[in-house]
Order: structure tokens, then sequence, then C-alpha cells
């Protein structure tokens, strides 16, 4: 989905309420990288209710070329060997970042890199930004605290929200 801000479009995430663990963990990982040019930013969160369905939603950065998955088909393959080398080069500095931090993505493919429109040196090309971090782990994470959050929330509660 589609919004405007003051300053353009932005993406949106979204879920339902008792469904929206990695949604709201992608927020939580993103919020680490705020203002990084390897990764997606995010602007936030919010909680809606419509239809009386709680819809749990994450404003993220629009990609307005798409994925590199996108691309590639555009391309019809990976592209110039010029257009590679620069983009390995972007991702291999996205990936160092994110490490560095102490997280693993867990989900890397085409569809989860995001193309953005850039001017390098006065000549047109595109910057990539990794993107979807709801499978990535998280430092001193392991697979137990997935299967307990699921297992430790009884479905009734899940539905019951403080004021807003």
């Amino acid at each position: 989905m589609l919004m405007h801000d003051i300053d353009g479009l932005f993406a949106v995430k979204s879920s339902k309420l008792e469904d929206s663990f990695s949604l709201q963990k992608e927020r939580r990982i993103l919020g680490r990288f705020l203002g990084s040019n390897e990764v997606i930013g995010c602007y936030g969160d919010c909680v809606i209710v419509g239809r009386g369905v709680f819809k749990y939603n994450l404003l993220l950065e629009y990609a307005p070329k798409g994925s590199l998955l996108n691309l590639m088909k555009d391309y019809g393959g990976w592209g110039p060997e010029s257009h590679v080398r620069k983009h390995t080069q972007m991702l291999l500095k996205g990936f160092s970042c994110i490490h560095y931090n102490g997280h693993v993505h867990c989900d890397l493919k085409p569809a989860n890199i995001l193309v953005f429109p850039c001017r390098d040196h006065g000549v047109r090309g595109h910057h990539l930004k990794i993107a979807d971090f709801g499978l990535a782990r998280e430092p001193g994470e392991d697979d137990s605290d997935k299967l307990l959050h699921i297992l430790s929330i009884p479905r009734d509660a899940m539905l019951c929200l403080p004021s807003l």
C-alpha cells in the first residue's frame, strides 16, 4: 500500500495485530539503522481499527524503482558488468553494516533489495537498499524465542489492547 506524507510517498506494510510479530520485530531492527544509506528507512508504526479488526502498520521509505528483481527483469539478467560491480559494492557495504550491528538478515533475495534513483557524478544510476527484516536474527536471539512468544500469548489476550 502507498500513502502520501508531506515529503512524498511512503510504503505501508500491514498485518492483523495478532499476526504482527515479524512486522514489530522488523520495526525494532529498522530503528537501529535510522539514517543508513544501506538499509530502507522506517518512519514509524501505528495500529488502526477498521471494521472491528486491529491492524498493525509499518511505515517505510518508498522505492520508486521497485526491487532488484524488477531491475533484473528489465535488464533480462544481471545487467551491464559496471552496474553489477556497483550493485555488489553497495550490497556488501549494507551487509557489513547489518552484521557489524550483530544482525543476520536470513531472507536475502533480489525481491528484498530495493532500488532508488540516484545521480553519481551526473550519471543516472541506481542506489540499492536492503529491506524486509521480518525473518532477521537479532543479537542474542535464538529460535526458541519465537516459539516461546507464540506459545505464551493466549489468543484472547492478543485481541485486548490498552486504550489508544
